[in-house]
């Protein structure tokens, strides 16, 4: 199962590079060592979706969200909306995880990243910005986050830059 992890960081990696068909065998390599792996099962959906695979990324979505991770599996599923021009349905989506970590106080640094992003490609930038401030457990990955260019639109706003100056001093 650690395997499982460390494929997927390699997989991510890769899909952040746009090399999509690597990411692809790392992330299908990573559920392969580990099915319970919701983050590679969301991650897979991105993939597929840039290349309009979209009932299988809607799949992939889904078996996240099951798996226990409706964060990722709902940002992402909100991402294929997008794709497929079903904008009123991401927004639906978008809108209930919004709801939920503004109830819990806090979200992860994977899931806020992931909620914040398919905010943004929503036209959402201040829901965004809440996403981002709710985001726990800071430190380097928080700020390597902070960093993606998914974040451009926005790294101008005080508030962006707040939070890119507190993570600046750690």
């Amino acid at each position: 199962p650690a395997q499982g992890e460390v494929l997927m960081s390699l997989g991510e990696l890769a899909f952040t590079d746009h090399r999509d068909g690597e990411a692809c065998t790392l992330l299908n390599q990573a559920i392969y060592y580990d099915a319970l792996l919701a983050p590679a099962w969301a991650l897979r959906a991105q993939v597929r979706g840039r290349h309009d695979d979209l009932r299988y990324a809607w799949a992939d979505a889904e078996t996240a969200v099951r798996l226990g991770n409706p964060f990722l599996g709902e940002s992402t599923g909100a991402l294929i909306d997008l794709i497929a021009r079903d904008t009123v349905r991401a927004r639906e989506r978008l809108q209930n995880l919004w709801a939920q970590v503004q109830t819990r106080g806090a979200v992860g640094v994977r899931e806020g990243r992931a909620i914040a992003v398919a905010l943004l490609a929503t036209r959402q930038p201040k829901r965004a910005l809440d996403v981002l401030e709710a985001v726990r457990a800071t430190g380097p990955w928080y700020a390597a986050t902070l960093r993606d260019s998914h974040f451009d639109s926005v790294r101008n706003e005080a508030r962006f830059r707040a939070l890119a100056s507190a993570q600046a001093g750690l």
